[in-house]
């Protein structure tokens, strides 16, 4: 079955509200990393098309930074509860009379929606997969292979449609015939700005800097990749560490700094929250970017750097490896190893800068969640 306002079997929605706009009601209750941005994006794009637009987010979350960031130039009512369990979101769904209902971090949900026989809320239900990559090892494997096979039935449910998140270099594989929301890439500033995040975090014009940037935990390795560094001793070199850093990275970065003096190699830290605009100036700012992790699934932090024209050195994920053969001569890949990731950051040193790569339209992630309200048709379901 396509989509359609006319499908049957509908409740609620604009057939019950004749002459008003169609209703969109947008599901968050994670504050964390780009979630709200893709809230953002969404609801902007459903109110330049002449819809009504709902946030359903956690409590508290107009209070966080991310908040203030991202949606405080939004325009729209906001619910709040500290779950949003599927029964929550189709209570206020049918309350709202709402004609589509997303979920931008939709993983869970719809893994718990294909459990149900139906999605019971008012009108349509979208659904954005943001990690449908299983990780690497067996036990990881076969969790995965369960994960697919529980979003598969959630999207055959009527008016139930999921969007796999894609990175804008490289296509998801096995997940043939589910429509495809390509993983925005946004760049503030001005190249005055990135002069100034240069002067701000102090860094030299006579050192080539790597960057690891954004949410660094666990999951980035940051010891792997300060020990490559180390490894390779490239000259006049610098790394640079901006974002939220936590306890395991830091102490992986004090069990280092003695290290990294004697070799010669400059070390900024920069902890204070930064505008997107700063952010987006300091991915201008360094040389190369270094992304090393096992997850699957889009990068936004590589993404940033590939459409900024800075170089990429990666390491880890297959879906990183998939990214870097796309982008070719502005990136590299090697295994999450020592010695393979001083080998990539001793050749990025010696390497040219690369052109920036233009970044997709913004409808490609919209589009596919939107459907037809931004007119486009979604996929079957």
């Amino acid at each position: 079955m396509t989509w359609s306002r006319a499908s049957a079997g509908r409740t609620g929605a604009r057939e019950d509200r004749p002459g008003a706009p169609s209703r969109v009601l947008i599901v968050e209750p994670d504050v964390t990393g780009h979630r709200l941005l893709y809230v953002r994006l969404l609801a902007e794009a459903a109110q330049a098309a002449g819809h009504e637009v709902h946030l359903a987010l956690a409590p508290g979350a107009r209070r966080s930074v991310e908040f203030g960031l991202q949606l405080a130039g939004v325009d729209a009512p906001i619910h709040e509860s500290a779950r949003w369990s599927h029964d929550e979101v189709a209570a206020l769904s049918r309350r709202l009379l709402t004609d589509r209902v997303l979920v931008p971090d939709g993983d869970r949900f719809a893994q718990r929606l294909a459990l149900r026989p139906r999605w019971a809320g008012s009108g349509d239900l979208a659904l954005l997969i943001m990690r449908p990559f299983p990780h690497p090892g067996l036990a990881a494997r076969a969790r995965g292979a369960l994960k697919g096979a529980l979003l598969r039935r959630a999207g055959r449910m009527r008016r139930a449609h999921l969007a796999v998140l894609s990175s804008p270099f490289s296509p998801p594989p096995g997940w043939r015939g589910v429509a495809v929301a390509i993983d925005p890439v946004l760049l503030e500033g001005t190249p005055g700005d990135v002069a100034a995040v240069r002067r701000r975090v102090g860094l030299r014009a006579d050192c080539y800097w790597f960057a690891v940037l954004g949410v660094i935990d666990a999951r980035k390795n940051l010891d792997l990749v300060l020990d490559a560094l180390l490894t390779a001793r490239p000259p006049a070199t610098g790394v640079c560490l901006a974002g939220s850093i936590d306890a395991a990275a830091r102490a992986a970065l004090d069990s280092r700094r003695g290290a990294l003096t004697a070799a010669g190699i400059e070390l900024v830290v920069v902890e204070a929250r930064l505008s997107n605009a700063e952010f987006d100036a300091l991915v201008r700012a360094v040389d190369c970017v270094v992304v090393a992790h096992s997850n699957e699934g889009a990068s936004g932090v590589l993404a940033k750097a590939a459409t900024a024209g800075t170089r990429i050195a990666a390491a880890g994920a297959r879906s990183l490896r998939r990214d870097c053969t796309a982008l070719a001569v502005s990136s590299e890949w090697s295994e999450l190893r020592v010695d393979a990731l001083a080998g990539t950051l001793a050749r990025a040193r010696d390497a040219a800068r690369p052109h920036p790569v233009p970044p997709a339209d913004l409808a490609s992630f919209t589009r596919p969640l939107l459907g037809d309200l931004a007119g486009a048709e979604l996929p079957a379901g």
